[in-house]
């Protein structure tokens, strides 16, 4: 796999890259980014099917995963310590790295200047953050002001939209709830803590395998447009399936790609970065900064729409996430809150490790979204 060497930080990033679809020239490109427990190997059934879809995978590795530069001991210590500051300022910097690495691809490889012709968009790059990944995206548009003027400026040149794949709850702003309120295998003392490790049975089948009986429920529920509408959180997360079908995937290969040692020394504590005082005001920020008329404050990548992928057959965890973020979206509907270009998916059938079990159908939702 290529590697971008970031000399002004120090940091390798590693990634694959499926190139430009051959004899194309408009071509989109698409940066995926991992969650937790997997390296970018979890998105390789999707190369196949990109150049017929007229786009170009680049597949990154967070520090930590594959070949990118691990985090050193001093940063672990700030994410598993409790003071927020410090941890702030390692997310600022990370948001430095990706905008760093974005503006090195961009000139690297020359890829095509995003327009648009007669209604047809092409060009330019999009961003896709599956699950835990969201930590960075939601970071980067919600402390844009670090990244450096003539980065930024690039960037907006070519980075078309942002793809909330299934985010992590914590990630949108939800608070983690009591074993009482959403069961959480990993939460229950009468399960051997043995068994809740990344090699026990339940880790794997938690995060790719189906919750389908209360899919259905889910999507219904979602599918409303009054906040009235939308039934109480308890309620709603009372009616989740909350260990899933029996798994029928081969799990093989994903033990293959999967990156366990940095699940818990530093993509957990991450994610564990108090969600009410930096993950729902980044977000909040990255809705609606500098969208909301004079004295909202500047708006950064202003041109750069969001898009939320919900998947009802997902842990109950990220569909509880689908329930905060349509609850977000309810509530500035209804305050008239403007906000940058939003739009909410949400799809019944589909699970958390989507991309991994019908690839094709995940590839075409990309290039039709972003």
């Amino acid at each position: 796999m290529p590697l971008a060497s970031l000399d002004d930080y120090g940091v390798v990033f590693d990634y694959d890259d499926t190139g430009a679809p051959p004899g194309l020239t408009d071509y989109a490109t698409l940066v995926i980014i991992h969650g937790i427990q997997f390296n970018n190997g979890i998105f390789f059934r999707l190369r196949h099917y990109a150049a017929s879809n007229n786009l170009r995978l680049v597949l990154l590795n967070l520090r930590e995963h594959g070949h990118s530069t691990p985090y050193s001991d001093d940063e672990v210590k700030i994410l598993t310590a409790s003071d927020l500051e410090p941890q702030v300022a390692f997310m600022k910097q990370r948001v430095k790295e990706l905008a760093a690495f974005f503006a090195w691809y961009i000139q690297m490889e020359n890829i095509p200047l995003k327009k648009e012709v007669n209604g047809r968009k092409t060009g330019g790059f999009s961003w896709v953050a599956w699950s835990g990944g969201n930590a960075f995206g939601i970071s980067f548009f919600g402390l844009p002001e670090v990244i450096p003027e003539d980065q930024r400026q690039l960037i907006e040149r070519y980075l078309r939209s942002y793809v909330m794949y299934d985010p992590a709850h914590p990630l949108v702003g939800a608070p983690v709830r009591s074993i009482d309120e959403l069961y959480n295998v990993f939460f229950d003392p009468a399960i051997p803590a043995a068994d809740k490790t990344p090699f026990g049975p339940y880790w794997v089948p938690k995060l790719v395998g189906k919750h389908s009986r209360s899919a259905q429920y889910a999507y219904d529920a979602l599918s409303v447009a009054k906040l009235a509408d939308l039934p109480p959180l308890l309620e709603f997360l009372g009616k989740l399936q909350t260990m899933p079908d029996p798994v029928e995937l081969d799990l093989a290969p994903l033990n293959e790609i999967a990156e366990v040692s940095a699940v818990w020394r530093s993509f957990m504590p991450i994610i564990a970065i108090d969600a009410s005082k930096f993950y729902e005001p980044a977000l909040e920020r990255a809705f609606t900064q500098g969208f909301n008329g004079e004295g909202s404050g500047r708006a950064y990548f202003p041109d750069v729409k969001f898009e939320y992928v919900g998947m009802m057959q997902s842990l109950p965890e990220t569909v509880y996430s689908s329930y905060w973020v349509k609850r977000m979206l309810l509530q500035y509907k209804e305050q008239g809150t403007k906000t940058r270009e939003l739009h909410y998916h949400l799809f019944r059938d589909a699970a958390h490790g989507w991309h991994w079990d019908e690839p094709e159908k995940v590839i075409r939702l990309f290039a039709s979204i972003a």
